[in-house]
């Protein structure tokens, strides 16, 4: 492999630690990476390359505990400087335009005729060109921004440092789009994205047509909620179906049920971490994952209108929600006012969670 250098921006925060450096390092532990290789990181803490050093060496200790017999060699390929981030971006630009178009069109995407990285990112473009643009005048009804408050110990968002005090950066988004084209005509599609959540988890929920109101779906029994089909991206990777079942008994009652596979407890072994394999193929050079320029114009095409319409608004205080919970009653409103609600389906019997 040709020589490699990683930059991470935000190193200092919560992702690089968690995950993108302890994916580095073990890769670097499995000889995986080329040599020479360099990460440098880019954040607003103020640090030297020494407390940098210092500062991996704590998160690996903490996320990723491990032999450390390798830390002299991985340390001399860490080096830090790019200031404040997430208050100059905001969710909208920082997760939707990016990480949600991603897993939207990998939903809503047609098979590829192959798995050659062309075929796969021209699957991808076809989506968000279909994606049905936000008129301005309707960015208030289909997209809510909120920040979080303060709850049980947590500062509020405009008190973290860095943070303007009257910044009206959002920390949470949710909206409602369609996909228009022959698939996916006229079928919501809801996203929703938040810092300082109940949970950090991803997830795609596909939720089935609702069930005819007819036999058990029909009074006294019903009415029974669709079938759901929950596809777990982190953590406890795995996929889970909920569906209705009659509980047993003389009587009639129905409840739902779920179907759960976990990658850990079926095959024993904790699988990799995403970014593991995100990161190898970036130093192998294999584009499979990863958004091409057609793919970031067109997400930024369906983003550019929604910044448009929030930069026009009154300078009113964003929507609030506190720290710990699921958003804003606004996101919920949004939903509901579909006949819908937002559902989070947690395996390990953790059972159903829903704002």
């Amino acid at each position: 492999m040709e020589p490699f250098a990683l930059v991470i921006l935000g190193a200092s925060g919560d992702l690089a630690s968690r995950k993108l450096l302890p994916a580095v390092h073990r890769l670097f532990q499995e000889r995986l990476l080329p040599e020479p290789f360099a990460v440098v990181g880019f954040a607003r803490t103020e640090m030297s390359d020494a407390a940098f050093r210092d500062a991996v060496r704590q998160a690996l200790a903490r996320f990723a505990p491990a032999d450390a017999g390798d830390w002299p060699a991985f340390a001399r390929c860490l080096f830090y400087h790019r200031g404040a981030y997430y208050d100059q971006a905001g969710a909208l630009r920082d997760m939707v335009q990016n990480h949600m178009m991603h897993l939207l069109c990998l939903v809503g995407m047609e098979p590829p005729n192959s798995l050659d990285p062309r075929a796969v990112r021209d699957e991808k473009v076809k989506v968000l060109k279909a994606l049905r643009t936000i008129p301005t005048c309707d960015v208030g009804d289909r997209v809510v921004r909120a920040q979080y408050a303060a709850a049980e110990g947590v500062p509020a968002y405009r008190d973290e440092p860095g943070v303007a005090p009257d910044s009206r950066t959002e920390s949470y988004v949710a909206l409602k789009t369609y996909i228009d084209n022959w698939r996916w005509a006229d079928v919501p599609f809801y996203l929703r994205t938040g810092k300082r959540l109940a949970a950090r988890i991803t997830e795609i929920g596909i939720h089935f047509k609702p069930v005819p109101q007819v036999l058990f779906n029909a009074a006294p029994f019903g009415p029974t909620a669709p079938n759901v089909l929950a596809l777990r991206i982190q953590p406890d990777e795995g996929i889970s179906l909920q569906f209705q079942v009659k509980r047993p008994g003389a009587g009639v009652r129905i409840e739902p049920l779920k179907m759960a596979f976990g990658y850990e407890e079926s095959f024993g072994d904790e699988p990799p971490e995403a970014y593991e394999r995100l990161l190898l193929d970036a130093a192998l050079g294999d584009p499979t994952l990863f958004t091409r320029s057609d793919e970031v114009e067109a997400a930024w095409a369906f983003v550019d209108p929604l910044l448009e319409a929030c930069a026009q608004a009154p300078p009113a205080p964003l929507p609030t929600y506190p720290a710990g919970t699921w958003g804003p009653p606004e996101a919920d409103a949004l939903i509901e006012a579909d006949g819908r609600r937002w559902t989070v389906l947690k395996r390990r019997g953790a059972g159903r969670r829903s704002p």
